[in-house]
């Protein structure tokens, strides 16, 4: 008889080849691959997003007992996120999920989700929100080098993403070793602009 020790371990390692696999591209089935221009899949970025969550620990003190996710701007994104977050939840805490147009209505967040629009205007974003303990999460060329913590981009046909590191450190975001493992991990721009 297999213990439940064992078990557990098992479908620990399975869960982590599996995540693994969706991350690196090579489990994604063909019709999430994607041409190099096209637009990625919202369900399947909104997904990797909720994947996120398991791999990035948030400062103790930032907890409350929700978990809030915002998408700012016109995103379409909002609807498969607001979608998980009604039967999703993460570490037995409800998520919400909030959809703001303006950076004025932003009130404090774990993950914040930009639209296009507000990823060219993502330094604006980032002294707003200062050291708070947000992931900024966007899909635009060189965003991971300019402040966002997880940039999604299409290399291969295959959606991947990058990471900066340096990014998340000032949010006070601890990412998982496995997670960057799996990650294109990307300098940061904006620390080299600091003396």
């Amino acid at each position: 008889m297999t213990s439940p020790f064992t078990i557990r371990r098992l479908r620990s390692a399975v869960g982590t080849l599996l995540l693994a696999a969706i991350l690196l591209g090579s489990f994604v089935p063909t019709g999430f691959a994607v041409e190099k221009d096209a637009p990625m899949p919202a369900k399947v970025m909104a997904a990797f997003i909720y994947k996120f969550i398991s791999y990035i620990q948030w400062p103790e003190e930032a907890g409350t007992g929700e978990f809030k996710i915002t998408v700012l701007g016109d995103s379409l994104l909002a609807g498969p996120l607001e979608e998980i977050a009604g039967r999703k939840t993460v570490a037995q805490k409800p998520i919400v999920f909030a959809h703001v147009e303006k950076l004025a209505d932003l009130t404090p967040c774990d993950i914040l989700v930009l639209s296009g629009h507000w990823s060219e205007q993502l330094a604006q974003v980032t002294d707003s929100l200062g050291d708070a303990p947000t992931l900024i999460v966007t899909h635009c060329p060189g965003c991971a080098g300019n402040g966002a913590g997880i940039n999604f981009v299409t290399r291969e046909g295959r959606i991947r993403f990058e990471v900066n590191v340096a990014a998340l450190q000032r949010a006070q975001l601890v990412p998982a070793a496995r997670f960057l493992k799996l990650a294109i991990i990307v300098d940061d721009e904006k620390s080299k602009e600091q003396p």
